[in-house]
């Protein structure tokens, strides 16, 4: 913004006026315009973001529920597990021939957030809008440590069985052990499903409802 003192003689005490109102009336127009162009830049910064972050909760909501839809089986394959380890306690064999031992990871990411955050758009939502999307993230950054504990907890549990060592060859000290940890893998697996499901829920109530 420029201001340029006026051209020719001032005479009188109403040319200052005149010129001064001038003046003042174009630095307004000038910050008015200013401040119009940054309240669509402001606008045009939050809309980006939204979408954005709608975009990813949508995709992270996508591979959660793929995720959800495999711990039943998971949860299903420790307790075969659990049930061969009490035969072979109990009856030093087991009719149980085959063993599954699969886990998956979901990968939820969180860089539309983030990069939210680094540009400033939050700063220009409504608070309550922002309390939501915050509460999401807290929510999956929960879920992503538990499901790398209950991760820990499976891989602890595999441990015995991918020493190429047969199952029921095992001492009844290390049965005992490994009941212990297929038992604490099957608690985590359940932990894990109630704690996906309050995630998916709440990412299905920030996504917009299709039309």
């Amino acid at each position: 913004m420029e201001i340029h003192a006026p051209e020719g003689r001032i005479q009188s005490l109403r040319d200052i006026t005149t010129h001064l109102l001038i003046v003042t009336v174009g630095i307004l127009i000038a910050l008015g315009l200013e401040q119009t162009v940054e309240w669509f830049h402001h606008r045009e910064l939050v809309s980006e973001a939204r979408e954005n972050i709608a975009s990813e909760i949508r995709d992270n909501k996508k591979e959660l529920d793929g995720i959800q839809a495999a711990i039943p089986t998971a949860r299903k394959n420790q307790l075969t597990v659990l049930e061969f380890i009490q035969d072979v306690l109990d009856h030093g064999k087991s009719g149980i021939d085959s063993l599954e031992l699969r886990f998956h990871l979901a990968q939820l990411n969180d860089s539309s957030w983030t990069t939210a955050q680094t540009v400033g758009a939050l700063s220009f939502m409504p608070y309550a809008d922002v309390k939501k999307y915050a509460k999401v993230y807290k929510l999956q950054d929960e879920y992503s440590r538990f499901q790398t504990r209950t991760a820990d907890a499976v891989i602890g549990a595999m441990t015995p069985f991918s020493e190429n060592k047969s199952p029921d060859k095992l001492a009844r000290t290390e049965l005992e052990a490994e009941r212990v940890r297929v038992q604490e893998a099957i608690s985590s697996l359940s932990a894990q499903q109630q704690l996906g499901d309050s995630l998916s829920k709440a990412y299905a109530e920030l996504l917009p409802s299709p039309h």
